[in-house]
């Protein structure tokens, strides 16, 4: 999840007009993101969409990260995730990760945001 949210604080950067939540959603994903307190990571989608507009926006900001990801082929090369993440030296990828890795994560998310998926709430 932590690849995740990182590449969706890159994608919400690259949107021109922000609906007022989402600068305070990616501050809040990029800080999680980087801390990741006992592997706890926490996204808070439901409380940071709370229309459909939102989901709407979520859906299409998760469809451009699985498009990022599928330009890489089959693997995503590690120097890319230890730039992505700005690791500290012992926490760094060692190796290249499979793509299917971060899409089956997306699938799962769209699933979410479609309402075919039920999440736990985080504390």
């Amino acid at each position: 999840m932590q690849v995740w949210l990182h590449l969706l604080v890159r994608e919400v950067d690259q949107l021109r007009e922000q609906p007022e939540w989402l600068p305070e959603a990616r501050e809040y994903w990029s800080e999680q993101a980087t801390i990741a307190i006992n592997g706890l990571i926490c996204p808070r989608l439901d409380y940071f969409l709370i229309d459909e507009a939102d989901v709407d926006l979520m859906r299409k900001l998760v469809q451009r990260v699985i498009g990022r990801l599928r330009e890489f082929g089959d693997i995503v090369p590690r120097d890319f995730l230890n730039d992505l993440c700005q690791l500290p030296a012992h926490s760094q990828f060692t190796k290249d990760i499979a793509t299917e890795e971060f899409l089956a994560y997306g699938r799962a998310l769209r699933k979410l945001l479609d309402g075919k998926m039920q999440s736990q709430e985080c504390a």
